[in-house]
């Protein structure tokens, strides 16, 4: 039969546009496999050994640009420095992603009594805030922040304070996105 060609454009419209729907329904379901699941929860004693290397990182980049300040630490000093803080209750959140430790932030409330320079109050001290290297920027870094500034709220506390060296660009730069200011 002869078919116009008309009819074969129609039928090739037809054809494309079935193509982009499966594409892009594939490209959806490729993205909801992606999508984690992340929680912030607390850390407990046999979430260590996740906790290691993240600690790891941020020492070995402190040690790196300051050796004049800063201790070289390795597995086993973190270990003993972490299991102390989670005896100690010292509050210790992460961040979770399909049973793996990607992120943590460790923090403790201070209080700041009869200071010769400073006003009495309650501020929430951050000790580390780390995030795996390999996922920065996918905002784990802002959900521990937030918990952490969500306890100080809850706490009665002034301010959440911490240091940040000026060699570490970028968690300066992540803090200023926090809207901590110096």
């Amino acid at each position: 039969p002869k078919v116009e060609l008309s009819e074969y454009k129609k039928i090739y419209k037809e054809y494309e546009i079935n193509v982009v729907q499966v594409s892009r329904l594939v490209e959806q379901k490729a993205i909801d496999r992606l999508i984690k699941v992340m929680i912030i929860r607390n850390a407990k004693i046999n979430d260590i050994n996740q906790i290691i290397p993240l600690m790891l990182q941020v020492s070995e980049m402190h040690y790196s640009e300051r050796k004049d300040i800063f201790k070289e630490k390795g597995v086993e000093k973190i270990k003993l420095e972490l299991k102390g803080a989670l005896e100690n209750n010292e509050n210790i959140l992460v961040a979770e992603e399909n049973n793996n430790i990607v992120g943590v932030v460790i923090f403790k409330i201070k209080i700041v009594r009869e200071h010769i320079n400073l006003i009495d109050r309650k501020v929430i001290w951050i000790n580390e805030l780390v995030v795996d290297e390999k996922l920065r920027g996918k905002g784990i870094g802002t959900k521990l922040f937030n918990e952490t500034k969500k306890y100080a709220k809850n706490n009665k506390c002034d301010a959440v304070e911490l240091n940040c060296w000026e060699f570490n660009e970028k968690a300066l730069r992540f803090y200023e996105r926090c809207g901590m200011n110096t």
